[in-house]
This record gives structure tokens, C-alpha cells and sequence, in this order.
């Protein structure tokens, strides 16, 4: 009786050669598992010939050249190290992000304006409206946020400017604080940023010191500007209790400065100053502009002569037309 036929095993050979087909060492020795079509190979007869014979079958054709028409779920899904090439698009990304909120644009044109970077420059450049805006509020605003706590707990005092603003039905009142840096002199910034329900006193009296305690600023608080209304200071006199500035005065336990409207009192410093001048300015201003108002020549050396002593030339203002 001649003795049993000796079978053929998977080895590193074969695993070189066919690097899709994988034993299945808790099955069989003699059986592996071909990752293209999804099936077992016996190869315990004639090793070799058996895997020729299974790659002719028509199951693994067809799974074979589906695989070459399709890419595998992998290449759609982000590696956990990043490339140099990765961190540059990321870079560029990151820039263009601060470049649309440092000039005030709107989220909305970034769809259009992101296909025609990609289209221009760089195929890879993928920050359009929902990317922009979350690298906006998850990176930007945070680092912003990072570096004002920085600087405000170096500063010895601040002061604080209110106002609110109508968006429809969405009363918006931005807090900015004012304070003085070594390095780069005085700074003004967004402290906070919230809606409320109303503008009553109390209400922004809880919105500001809720907004200072949160940042340890209420002791370092010497002063606030805000519109002279009677919901912030009380009138000129500023003697009323129901309103802002009162209720800071109480809450901080020390009296704060009341600045008032910044904008209206270097106006109003202007228009006194204008008024004891030798010179009526209003006058020499409307003269002015009825000089350069029509004329194309004249225009064009006031230009030229902007050009030569580095100045932006800008539009004159109209005053009034006759």
C-alpha cells in the first residue's frame, strides 16, 4: 500500500507571489482566503496550479477588475500623521480664513470663491463656507480668545465701551475693553458678544459684570463710554440710580469713570475747535470740492501729485450740490 499523498502548504513563496491571499490557519493549513473575490482557495493537490486555476475562474475576474475601477473606502478618509504637504494646505486654508474676517466678508461668497481657488491654484484647497467658518470659531476665535487672556491679566487697568445694535428681531450688544500694552501700546478688543432680550438697565448692568467677573476685570474696570442715553449714564447730570453706570459704581463698590460717547465728543471738540479758527473751514472745504468736482485734468494731477508724496488719493466727499 503506497503511503498517503503529501499535501502542499502555504508558504512565504507563494505569500510573496500572491500578497492577496492569506491562510486561514484556523480552518485549514491547506486552505487560504483570496481577498479579491471574497473566497476560499484549496491548494493542498498541487499548490501553485490550484491558485492559477482559482485566478481563471470567472468570479475572480469580474472581482478583479472591479476592484481596478473602484479605490477603497481608506483613500476617502484622513490619516492620523499629516504630511508636510497636508499642513501647508492646512495653512493656506487657516490664512484665508483670517483674510475674509479681517476684512469683513461675508461666509456666503466662500462657496464660489473656494471652486475658483481650486480651479486656479490648488486642487487641494477644500475652505469653503461651513470650513471657513468652523476653522473661524474652532481655531481662530479660540487663539484670539487665548492671547486676550494673556494680555488682560498683564494689564493693572481697563476700561469698557457698550452698545447694541438692532439685527431684526436680534438685539446684538458687542462689550469691547481698552487697556495698555508694553509692546504694543493701547489696544482695543472684543471682550464679549451676546444678544439679549432687552436694554434695560438691570440687564446690561448683569451682561457687563457678568462679562468682567468671568475675565477677572471688575476691580481693574476705571472707566466705561457708552452712548449718553438715560438707560446708561442717567442723563448729563448722571445723578439717576436706574441706570448703568449707577449700577456698575454699586457692583464694583468703587466709582468708575463715565466717558461717554467717544465718537460724539471728539466731534464736538472739532466743531469748537473749527469755530475760533481764523478761517471758515467749511467754506474752504466746499471750495474744494467744486475745484476737482467736474474736472477730469485736474483730478488727474491731484492724483499724480498723491502718487509722488506716497499718499492714498481718495474721492472728495460730497458736500452739497447746488
Amino acid at each position: 500500500m503506497s503511503p498517503p499523498r503529501r499535501k502542499c502548504h502555504f508558504n512565504a513563496e507563494l505569500q510573496a507571489e500572491y500578497p492577496f491571499l492569506k491562510q486561514k490557519s484556523n480552518v485549514s493549513p491547506h486552505i487560504v482566503f483570496c481577498q479579491v473575490c471574497r473566497s476560499d482557495v484549496d491548494i493542498s493537490n498541487s499548490g501553485r496550479s490550484n491558485i492559477k486555476q482559482h485566478l481563471s475562474k470567472k468570479k475572480h475576474i469580474l472581482a478583479a477588475n472591479a476592484n481596478l475601477k473602484s479605490r477603497k473606502l481608506e483613500t476617502f478618509l484622513k490619516s492620523d500623521s499629516s504630511s508636510s504637504e497636508d499642513m501647508l494646505i492646512a495653512a493656506k486654508e487657516g490664512t484665508f480664513a483670517y483674510h475674509t474676517i479681517k476684512h469683513l466678508q461675508s461666509f456666503r461668497s466662500l462657496d464660489c470663491t473656494s471652486k475658483l481657488i481650486v480651479n486656479m491654484f490648488e486642487p487641494k484647497f477644500a475652505a469653503a463656507r461651513t470650513k471657513t467658518e468652523a476653522i473661524v470659531k474652532n481655531v481662530l476665535a479660540q487663539e484670539a480668545q487665548s492671547q486676550l487672556e494673556i494680555d488682560l491679566r498683564k494689564a493693572n487697568f481697563v476700561s469698557i465701551t457698550i452698545d447694541s445694535s438692532n439685527h431684526r428681531e436680534i438685539k446684538v450688544v458687542p462689550l469691547m475693553v481698552r487697556y495698555f500694552d508694553g509692546e504694543k501700546g493701547i489696544q482695543v478688543k472684543l471682550l464679549q458678544l451676546r444678544d439679549l432680550p432687552g436694554e434695560t438697565s438691570e440687564q446690561l448692568k448683569d451682561y457687563v459684570v457678568s462679562a468682567l467677573n468671568h475675565h477677572n476685570l471688575l476691580q481693574k474696570c476705571i472707566g466705561m463710554s457708552a452712548d449718553n442715553t438715560n438707560t446708561n449714564f442717567g442723563g448729563m447730570r448722571r445723578k439717576g440710580v436706574n441706570n448703568l453706570f449707577s449700577k456698575l459704581n454699586a457692583s464694583r463698590g468703587k466709582p468708575v469713570i463715565g466717558i461717554g460717547c467717544v465718537p460724539h465728543i471728539f466731534n464736538n471738540c472739532l466743531q469748537n475747535a473749527t469755530d475760533v479758527l481764523p478761517i471758515d473751514v467749511e467754506v474752504i472745504a466746499v471750495k474744494i470740492f467744486k475745484h476737482f468736482y467736474i474736472f477730469t485734468v485736474r483730478v488727474e494731477k491731484l492724483k499724480q501729485f498723491c502718487d509722488f508724496v506716497d499718499v492714498e488719493y481718495k474721492k472728495n466727499v460730497v458736500v452739497f450740490k447746488n
